[in-house]
């Protein structure tokens, strides 16, 4: 199956992924992370090699600033739709993605609160420590 890079210029080469790789777009933090305040800077959707980017957006969260940009996120978002595949984890299951590489969601559910409801935990991993001492307080361990 062709890369979703490769789907995006079968569509129309070179317009969206042009400007997919422009600060054009802005991404709301989730609700769980608290308030961060009003300064969340544009940013790019696609970063890094052309020819196997990395990706930075929740396709929920992220809005597009201009008309060109709208044009270009619903194209990427209907490439995701086109090439995502479903992957049903039982009790033990652990799944790993790494966020830069692949996107992920989950299908909606209606909790019945009975102790058998789903329950996903959230872990984060990073290579570079000092990238985030601006968000640990007294340079610790713990994003705060």
């Amino acid at each position: 199956m062709p890369s979703v890079v490769g789907l995006l210029e079968q569509r129309e080469p070179g317009a969206y992924q042009a400007v997919l790789f422009e600060p054009r777009f802005l991404t709301e933090p989730p609700p769980s992370f608290g308030a961060l305040g009003s300064g969340t800077p544009a940013h790019v959707v696609l970063n890094g090699d052309p020819e196997d980017p990395s990706v930075l957006v929740d396709v929920s969260a992220t809005r597009p600033l201009d008309d060109e940009a709208r044009h270009a996120m619903a194209e990427l978002r209907d490439v995701f739709v086109e090439t995502m595949s479903a992957l049903s984890l039982r009790v033990g299951d652990l799944a790993v993605v790494d966020n830069r590489l692949a996107v992920h969601g989950r299908m909606s559910f209606t909790a019945s609160y009975d102790g058998a409801d789903r329950w996903l935990h959230r872990v984060y991993a990073y290579l570079d420590h000092r990238r985030s001492r601006v968000d640990r307080a007294g340079n610790g361990a713990v994003l705060g």
